[in-house]
């Protein structure tokens, strides 16, 4: 908004050329971990996501004279079902929309910089493909645009067998509640469900806590967290 020009390349990392007239480049010398460049998304002034063609994610912060501050990475190893990326948008609701080689993924923006930031310890992230409606999950990219928000807020992402259409306010969200089904010891087992609060007798050093998450639409897509009370400070 402020003037500033981005430029993606195909094989130089990115450059944007700010109202100062200064090109500034960046690329794997700079610490990004790929230079094939699909997408660019300007969070802010001093934020900008490299969408890359093989490495997922990097985010790019700057200081106040627009040199790279820090670069951090969102890739398969921290959620994302595919390294091949080729599009970023942001709907109206704050999650980030990512088309991939392997399906579309959904995930909150502010989740993504708090997962960076290590306030929390595991990015969510929603992944949709045939299962999902999809006729083919491999998405299209490297050419401009490669996917369009548009002006009644839904979204538009080629892909092999056409364009898939994604209207974000008929996502399914439901959040399935956890249940405790049962508490095992070595010689007991309690029903978890039917009681408030279970005292173990002393002794006991072994026990198996078994519980889910009822959720009959999306089950193979539940993801679980837990923590230990006075134990651990971390899921």
């Amino acid at each position: 908004s402020d003037g500033t020009v981005f430029f993606a390349s195909n094989c130089y990392g990115l450059a944007f050329l700010p109202l100062d007239c200064i090109l500034r480049t960046v690329n794997t010398s700079s610490g990004l971990n790929s230079d094939f460049i699909r997408d660019i998304y300007v969070q802010s002034s001093d934020t900008i996501w490299a969408v890359t063609q093989d490495q997922g994610l990097n985010r790019i912060t700057l200081d106040e004279d627009l040199n790279v501050d820090n670069i951090s990475f969102i890739t398969t190893k921290d959620g994302l079902i595919d390294n091949s990326l080729h599009r970023m948008l942001l709907d109206d609701q704050g999650f980030a929309w990512l088309n991939s080689n392997n399906g579309i993924m959904r995930v909150k923006l502010a989740d993504m910089n708090a997962y960076l930031a290590k306030e929390i310890h595991v990015l969510p992230v929603q992944a949709y493909n045939e299962n999902d409606g999809m006729a083919n999950r491999e998405g299209n990219g490297g050419v401009q645009s490669a996917g369009i928000l548009t002006s009644n807020g839904e979204l538009l992402f080629p892909n092999q067998s056409g364009i898939i259409k994604v209207d974000p306010y008929e996502i399914n969200s439901f959040t399935p509640h956890p249940i405790f089904e049962r508490i095992v010891l070595s010689d007991t087992s309690y029903f978890a469900h039917q009681i408030e609060a279970i005292e173990l007798p002393k002794g006991n050093r072994n026990m198996d806590v078994h519980f889910t998450a009822p959720n009959f639409s999306t089950a193979d897509k539940t993801i679980f967290e837990y923590k230990m009370t006075s134990v651990s400070d971390d899921w």
